[in-house]
């Protein structure tokens, strides 16, 4: 949503994880559902070049929905932020889905601190944590000791809203690793796109050489930041300026 405005006059429509997206049984039908949302904004725009844009785990889903509108004969170019369209990546403790999943709290709690910049925190305890049998991982001291590394570097968070994000995120987080965990995708993406890496996160770059094989028209730019920088609010520019010049390169009115 902080990316939006700074792609206009681009048109955009967000894709919400809404009770109707979260009731789905699969990430094929998830795309459906999103591609039906995608097509009803179309006609109240007829006119408009299609461009899909996902971050993180949207790009798994932005690809399935870009695929199956190619099938059907339809004009889409593909954005993707930092992420492979298959899921789950390679073996890395240093990146979310690196490892075996832990669950939906833990991993949301983990990723506020890496959210701030401490990954190597979040990488220790990821290591900690696998090494425990599941009923000995205690999810309310992990989230003491975690908010205790997130408040050192971001001072505006109270516990109270460091619980809410962790415990909204992780339930969020368990319902889409259940839809992508195990995911190749069936076709390959044959439309322009393109990959945004953050410069300063390379143990997301192996997506380069993981999306290339279901995207057989791909280029990649890699901007300033990390993979938990670059979308935030004060800090979207970078992309916006990649995203924009991509769709200008193939002809979008932009």
């Amino acid at each position: 949503s902080a990316l939006a405005p700074m792609l206009a006059p681009c048109n955009t429509c967000l894709l919400r994880f809404d009770a109707d997206a979260t009731s789905s049984d699969s990430l094929l039908t998830l795309a459906q559902k999103y591609l039906m949302r995608i097509v009803g904004d179309m006609q109240q725009n007829p006119s408009a070049q299609l461009v899909i844009v996902g971050s993180a785990f949207g790009c798994v889903i932005a690809h399935q929905i870009a695929l199956q509108m190619q099938q059907h004969g339809a004009q889409v170019s593909l954005v993707l932020i930092d992420f492979e369209v298959s899921y789950p990546p390679g073996k890395d403790l240093h990146r979310f889905g690196g490892y075996d999943w832990l669950g939906g709290e833990f991993e949301a709690t983990l990723q506020m601190v890496r959210s701030v910049g401490c990954v190597q925190w979040a990488a220790a305890e990821a290591e900690r944590l696998q090494r425990l049998a599941a009923p000995a991982r205690d999810i309310t001291e992990l989230r003491k000791r975690a908010f205790a590394e997130h408040a050192s570097k971001l001072t505006q968070f109270t516990r109270a809203d460091f619980d809410s994000f962790c415990s909204r995120g992780g339930h969020c987080m368990d319902l889409l690793h259940g839809l992508v965990k195990g995911w190749a995708p069936p076709g390959k993406f044959t439309g322009a796109t393109l990959l945004v890496l953050a410069a300063g996160s390379g143990e997301f770059h192996a997506a380069r050489d993981v999306n290339a094989q279901f995207c057989t028209s791909m280029e990649t730019v890699e901007v300033a930041g990390t993979a938990y920088s670059i979308l935030e609010p004060e800090r979207p520019s970078a992309v916006a300026a990649a995203v924009l010049s991509f769709l200008r390169k193939h002809g979008h009115a932009v």
